[in-house]
């Protein structure tokens, strides 16, 4: 919120299903992270990354808003409901930006 209310917003947000992360844009055109551990603990998103056939299937994740994200934190979602929802689409921004991310393997 602090962000966004100095005009500071991200060009994409994504729940990696381990992290999710929103993305801003430094002055020199960089991509800058910030990210959220979903587990709480590395050790089990490492363990869910390796066994995961939904990340093996989708890497990437799933496209979040975060305004969205904030309303249903307003309406009494915890952190573990909110990932559920995301995970499965519910808080896809109405327009999904355009993102050129190389081939992973």
């Amino acid at each position: 919120m602090r962000l966004k209310k100095d005009g500071i917003v991200p060009f994409v947000c994504l729940d990696h299903g381990m992290t999710m992360s929103m993305y801003y844009p430094d002055p020199d055109g960089n991509g800058v992270e910030i990210q959220f551990d979903t587990f709480g603990d590395w050790r089990t998103s490492k363990e869910w990354m390796w066994a995961s056939q939904e990340f093996g299937d989708n890497p990437i994740g799933e496209y979040f808003d975060p305004d969205q994200i904030v309303e249903a934190h307003k309406a009494g979602a915890d952190g573990k409901e909110i990932h559920e929802r995301a995970r499965k689409g519910e808080y896809r921004p109405e327009v999904v930006p355009e993102v050129y991310l190389p081939e992973l393997w």
